[in-house]
């Protein structure tokens, strides 16, 4: 099974916005800045603590924000957002 985490040397710098509904995040190896939706740093923030696989962060999801959404609907926005966090260097993939 894979597992989804920051990796251990990167130290991402975060600033967010005062409603909170967006974040820049500094990633200091590519010298990059991103902006991401809450949801979306929630996640990367979550994985900061813990390397999880794709269901354990759908199950966090769904259990952090009590979400009324189907599982299917979860699981397709981590099909998306996973990979481009990966792109990014935001988030690795281990075995």
């Amino acid at each position: 099974m894979f597992q989804n985490g920051v990796p251990v040397d990167v130290k991402l710098l975060w600033k967010s916005w005062d409603d909170g509904s967006e974040f820049a995040v500094y990633h200091p190896p590519s010298g990059q800045t991103h902006l991401l939706d809450a949801l979306s740093a929630w996640v990367v923030q979550l994985l900061q603590v813990d390397s999880l696989s794709e269901k354990a962060i759908a199950d966090r999801i769904v259990q952090e924000f009590g979400l009324e959404l189907e599982a299917a609907q979860v699981d397709r926005y981590l099909e998306n957002l996973l990979p481009r966090l990966r792109q990014l260097g935001l988030v690795a993939e281990s075995v």
